[in-house]
């Protein structure tokens, strides 16, 4: 199962973000994990856009899990976390039981 949670207070506040785990998930046509291709994706989108716009590097990245734990964020990089939480939540919906937002 894969867990996510994502933290902040304010605009200006500290941020934090865990993503951790592995989907169960085998299309029943392919066998591929599918699941686990969209959630690496989305994660190695996030750590390349926090890298190359802002410098910030995750406190952890390594297979299977991406941690971020940042003491004063702003307006934009709350968005980017956002937007990524966002559809790891929508996938959660598409896909029950195999990930767990908080």
């Amino acid at each position: 199962m894969v867990k996510v949670i994502f933290s902040t207070t304010r605009s200006d506040g500290p941020l934090y973000y865990n993503c951790s785990g592995h989907a169960d998930y085998k299309d029943p046509v392919t066998g591929n994990n599918d699941l686990c291709v969209a959630i690496s994706t989305l994660n190695l989108q996030l750590v390349r856009h926090m890298d190359v716009e802002y410098g910030i590097s995750p406190k952890k990245f390594e297979d299977g899990e991406v941690v971020f734990d940042i003491s004063c964020s702003n307006m934009r990089i709350n968005e980017v976390f956002r937007s990524v939480f966002n559809t790891i939540k929508y996938l959660s919906e598409l896909y029950p039981g195999q990930i767990k937002v908080y």
